[in-house]
């Protein structure tokens, strides 16, 4: 039998074409992930930090009265620490204050018990731990780091935060494996809520 409307098959009694999918949709609320790749590193762009403190070097060494190597290596170890403690004082207001806002789309009839039971296994898969808090919310453990799922289910979406015990020693590092473990655990997510 064909659908009297398009000339398609019918399978089940229904057109494949023209009957309304019950496919889930994403809401208006929050950035879609294509792919599981990396969340925006944003910590790429304070690299000419180096780049500044090696010209300074250059310069001190071109210009200065006195070229001991002593001296020169004491310099490029004074300038390279400041552009390193700039740069991973920047990872931390990154880790504290743009990762935990970022907010991802989800379905609209989707909750915390429903995530959990779909993500189980393919971040399992991936290498990482899935449990509950106390509240039902989801909580990623990889690669040492603890990821925090809270939905909102006004919004329907969803943000990440992170195990804040460990700003206080890891900066850039803890950033980009922030970045990495976001990307991955987001699209997860967001494609598994789609099933």
């Amino acid at each position: 039998m064909y659908c009297t409307v398009c000339g398609t098959e019918m399978i089940g009694g229904k057109c494949p074409k023209c009957e309304k999918s019950e496919k889930r949709i994403f809401s208006n609320n929050g950035k879609i992930l294509e792919s599981p790749a990396p969340i925006d590193d944003g910590l790429r762009k304070f690299n000419w930090l180096y780049y500044v403190a090696g010209g300074l070097l250059v310069v001190m060494f071109i210009f200065g009265k006195e070229r001991s190597i002593s001296g020169f290596l004491c310099l490029a170890a004074f300038f390279f620490l400041i552009a390193f403690t700039i740069k991973h004082l920047i990872a931390k207001d990154l880790l504290t204050l743009k990762l935990p806002k970022m907010e991802f789309a989800l379905p609209e009839d989707i909750d915390e018990q429903q995530i959990v039971g779909k993500i189980a296994m393919p971040l399992t898969g991936a290498g990482m731990t899935v449990e509950k808090d106390s509240n039902g919310c989801p909580v990623i453990t990889y690669r040492r780091v603890k990821y925090f799922v809270y939905i909102d289910k006004e919004k329907s979406n969803f943000r990440i935060s992170l195990n804040k015990s460990f700003f206080a020693f890891e900066g850039i590092k803890l950033y980009r494996k922030a970045v990495i473990a976001i990307g991955i655990i987001a699209y997860t997510i967001q494609q598994e809520a789609l099933k």
